[in-house]
């Protein structure tokens, strides 16, 4: 069966709509309905179904045929319920995949038979048909249900698994905590795309937990970065509003959006209750009219939209204390035809070698159809097909929309996977953007029955304008149909002379000095107002903004102020944390010109900062040497000082403290958005 045919089509296996719709073959007198569509298989493959396939003996059994990748599994018998059937595929090189939400691929003790578990006449199973030998790539990520939680409290560490062609993934993962495995999460089942680790730490402190998909015929190995699960002894001081949620995507459709995103990493100490999507037009400053919301689910869609019409989204969760921060999509628009997902495709330069996070991988683009009608690929697009050229050693590593490809109305899709090689994106006058040039996008016509559809790539590194701001940061770990996260700085100062706090005597804000954490937050002897966080105040600059703009009711006339003014289009700044400035502590205690305290938290492992990533290597120049605010403050006296970043241009730079009334620069800082 030749590669080419097999991508033709698996990445449509559970295409939205039913574009064809065909009784799967079987004999008279048939003891299940079985209803096959979605995308046409290489070959007709033929399975056996079983209503009781426990044992070496299975009983009542039938042959049938397929087509299609897509089966929905019921029974022709009336008002009687059947908890052991099963299925077995005969035609080979091929497996069947659980689509249930309740459903792992269990083995029935019958030789080559998966369980389908309950059904009847009105109970059916859906799963999937696919080529064993055709593995797709997966990444994963960690969510805890509560985070902080107290000594001894259980909590449940889900891992879930993003596969490039949309199939729920099965198998086993792995959960370690600094390595070791955690006690009964050593194989833990893979059940529609998730697994679950229920656990307890006895002791108070911060667990590096990650997780480990360890693939399954037809998708890929894939390994979680760390998650941090903090425990303290008390819930006295770790109820609040959960933080912002993660890694929010908006895939755009027929006068609609598809919204999906994670769990906050800090989720108040408490379960979430609920998530809130709003919206606004993207030429715009508010976005605040209702779109759909949840009750813990992870996804929504937003309907009645304008075709044709850039929208942003934002994202709330909510628990028993309140509502948090918002977080923010990248900008998308609804269309009758064919869309794009990204629009814009970021991927991050593989020069893993230079730099731990510029890891390079690969990543997926999504063209759907949402037209009434089928839509057919013209031609088979190629890495040469793009214009500009993409950087040298990135390629169109794969596709799916090859020539003659059929999508299917109302939600047939293909994919194009990047991969990207050692060279950023170029400015249109040839020069690196990691310069701090605007970058060209490499832009590719794919052509199909219904007219020509845009896809648009950029290949990031340190320096490079991206999204309106300097990228000094990058997280490629976010879900592999999505671009690069990480963070960019303002193009230009906001301002040079500007007090952090315009009050002589001072003013202590809750959690937000350089020994706070999530689980212990520091200055605690101050008032918790509601809709402020426990930040790791010296990583995490939203966090601590967050904090500052919940106590200055008009905070214009400081330095947060004029991060959280809109900037570039943008609403979504923030005064950056003392890490994100420069490489805070790194000289040891009390020591310059890098120095901590004591008591200090330390930079996260690998963390870039605009110091040594824009400032020290002259990619970007304009920076007036100087002192820069950070939103951190001074654990000493957290009432009257904070720390500050002496930006050197060429040079390493300082941190040091200094009062709040003093007037220094400030430069802010915002995160990229998938």
């Amino acid at each position: 069966m030749p590669a080419t045919i097999v991508l033709k089509w698996i990445i449509q296996l559970i295409a939205v709509s039913v574009f064809y719709n065909t009784l799967a073959f079987a004999g008279s007198g048939k003891l299940f309905s079985v209803t096959a569509n979605g995308m046409f298989l290489p070959e007709t493959v033929n399975f056996t179904l079983c209503l009781n396939a426990n044992g070496q003996h299975p009983l009542s059994c039938q042959p049938y045929s397929t087509s299609q990748t897509n089966l929905a599994i019921g029974t022709t018998i009336p008002q009687h319920i059947y908890t052991a059937a099963g299925i077995k595929v005969l035609t080979p090189g091929y497996i069947y995949i659980p689509q249930d939400a309740q459903m792992s691929r269990r083995d029935m003790g019958s030789v080559g038979y998966i369980a389908l578990d309950v059904l009847s006449d009105s109970v059916y199973a859906s799963g999937i048909i696919i080529p064993a030998n055709t593995a797709s790539q997966t990444s994963t990520t960690l969510v805890s249900s509560s985070n902080p939680i107290v000594t001894s409290n259980s909590v449940s560490l889900t891992a879930i698994v993003n596969a490039a062609n949309g199939a729920k993934a099965y198998g086993t993962m792995s959960f370690t905590e600094s390595g070791a495995p955690i006690a009964g999460c050593g194989n833990v089942a893979v059940v529609s795309g998730s697994a679950i680790c229920t656990t307890a730490f006895s002791r108070t402190g911060s667990y590096s937990i990650i997780a480990t998909y360890n693939g399954a015929a037809g998708f890929a190995s894939s390994t979680s970065v760390p998650f941090t699960q903090n425990v303290t002894s008390t819930t006295a001081s770790i109820h609040t509003v959960p933080a912002f949620p993660r890694n929010v995507i908006a895939i755009p459709g027929n006068a609609q959006v598809s919204m999906n995103w994670l769990p906050p990493a800090n989720t108040g100490g408490q379960v979430i209750t609920g998530y809130t999507v709003t919206y606004g037009l993207t030429s715009g400053t508010t976005f605040t009219s209702h779109g759909c919301s949840t009750t813990g689910a992870l996804s929504c869609d937003v309907s009645r939209l304008m075709n044709a019409q850039s929208y942003t989204f934002v994202v709330t969760a909510t628990n028993a204390t309140g509502t948090g921060p918002a977080a923010f999509s990248s900008p998308v628009t609804p269309q009758a035809g064919l869309t794009v997902s990204p629009e814009l495709l970021g991927v991050s330069v593989n020069q893993h070698d230079t730099s731990a996070a510029l890891t390079g991988h690969s990543r997926t683009i999504t063209i759907t159809n949402n037209s009434a009608n089928e839509v057919t690929i013209a031609n088979t697009p190629t890495t040469d097909d793009f214009s500009p050229v993409l950087p040298s050693g990135t390629t169109l590593a794969s596709t799916t929309c090859t020539t003659n490809a059929t999508l299917a109305a109302n939600g047939g899709f293909c994919t194009l996977t990047i991969a990207p090689g050692a060279t950023v994106s170029y400015s249109n006058a040839s020069v690196l953007c990691t310069a701090g040039t605007v970058p060209e996008l490499s832009r590719l016509n794919l052509m199909t029955s219904a007219g020509a559809v845009e896809v648009q790539v950029v290949v990031l590194g340190y320096g490079c304008q991206y999204q309106d701001g300097y990228v000094y940061s990058v997280n490629d770990t976010t879900p592999i149909n999505s671009s690069i996260g990480g963070a960019v700085a303002t193009l230009n100062d906001q301002g040079s002379s500007i007090a952090w706090d315009n009050n002589i005597n001072g003013n202590g804000i809750w959690g937000i000095d350089d020994a706070s954490t999530v689980s212990a937050p520091s200055p605690a002897n101050v008032s918790l107002l509601t809709g402020q966080l426990n930040c790791d105040a010296v990583n995490d600059g939203a966090c601590a903004t967050n904090n500052i703009i919940t106590y200055y009711p008009l905070p214009n006339s400081v330095a947060v102020g004029l991060c959280k003014a809109p900037i570039s289009g943008h609403v979504d700044w923030y005064l950056p944390a003392v890490c994100e400035l420069g490489p805070f502590g790194s000289s040891g205690v009390n020591v310059q010109p890098y120095p901590r305290l004591s008591k200090s938290k330390a930079c996260i492992i690998n963390s870039t900062n605009m110091q040594n990533q824009l400032a020290a290597s002259r990619i970007v120049t304009n920076f007036t040497p100087g002192l820069y605010w950070s939103a951190t403050e001074y654990s000493v006296n957290a009432t009257k000082y904070a720390w500050y970043q002496n930006i050197s241009v060429g040079s390493i730079g300082l941190q040091n403290f200094d009062l709040k009334s003093d007037t220094l620069r400030v430069r802010c800082a915002r995160s990229l958005t998938l």
